[in-house]
This record gives C-alpha cells, structure tokens and sequence, in this order.
C-alpha cells in the first residue's frame, strides 16, 4: 500500500509540472494574448481635438468622441472590422476625414488596404497613383 501511495504522488507531480509548464509557454511565448484594440493607434489631429486629456472629463470626451466616430464610420473599435453595410477601406477613410490619423500614416499607403478601389481613387487624387506597393512588415 505505502508503495502505490507513493507512486500517485509521483504522477500527480509529474501531471502538475506538465500544466505549470504548459501555462508558462503559452503565457510567456506570444500565447493568451489580448485581442489588438483597433482604436489604440489612431490620435486625432489637434484642429479636431478641443479636448484636454489632463482632465477626466476632457479624456472621457476624447474617448467618447472616438468611439462615436469609429461607431459612425461603421468600423469595430475593437478588432477593426466593418459591418455589412461599410467597406474597410471607406470605413477608415471615412475615420481620416473626422480628423483621426493611424500611427503607421494614411490607411491607403498601407499594404494590407492598397489595392482596394476607394484607396486607388484617394492615392489618384492626391497624386500617388504610381506609388509602390509597400512590402509586409
């Protein structure tokens, strides 16, 4: 008996270690990770913003405002996607033309949207219709 009570022991340490370990890499290696807020590169041009972010009702103005404007446009202010009735590339123009800019620079210079007709048109009449496709990063 004292030697099968042993043995359990030793699998259930055994069967700990290998969930510890198993929560560790998928904690620590890129894995569990939180779904990428849309909203969290987009700033909005000083002559848009008349709000002060030092305050608490000028940060909760800004944050209200840009979530009406990503709701208007018709874009998911959390995973970026658009609802049935909105292109994304209309969509995130729409939110450069309330005043909003992407860290990364205009949403039409990017790969992953350059090739979509409303950002073919917004390069042509800005005079960037040669402009070469950006590379992946």
């Amino acid at each position: 008996m004292k030697g099968q009570g042993e043995k359990m022991r030793k699998v259930m340490t055994v069967a700990a270690l290998i969930v510890a370990t198993a929560t560790l890499v998928g904690c620590g290696f890129k894995g569990f990770k939180p779904v990428k807020d849309e909203m969290a590169n987009w700033r909005l041009k000083r002559e848009f913003n008349p709000y002060s972010i030092l305050t608490k009702e000028g940060f909760n103005a800004y944050v209200q405002k840009q979530l009406d404007d990503f709701n208007e446009c018709g874009i998911d202010p959390v995973d970026g996607l658009t609802d049935a009735r909105h292109d994304l590339a209309e969509g995130y123009l729409c939110i450069e033309n309330k005043g909003w800019y992407e860290d990364a620079g205009p949403i039409c210079t990017q790969h992953w949207l350059f090739d979509k007709p409303a950002c073919v048109e917004w390069r042509k009449e800005r005079g960037l219709e040669h402009m070469p496709k950006p590379e992946w990063k």
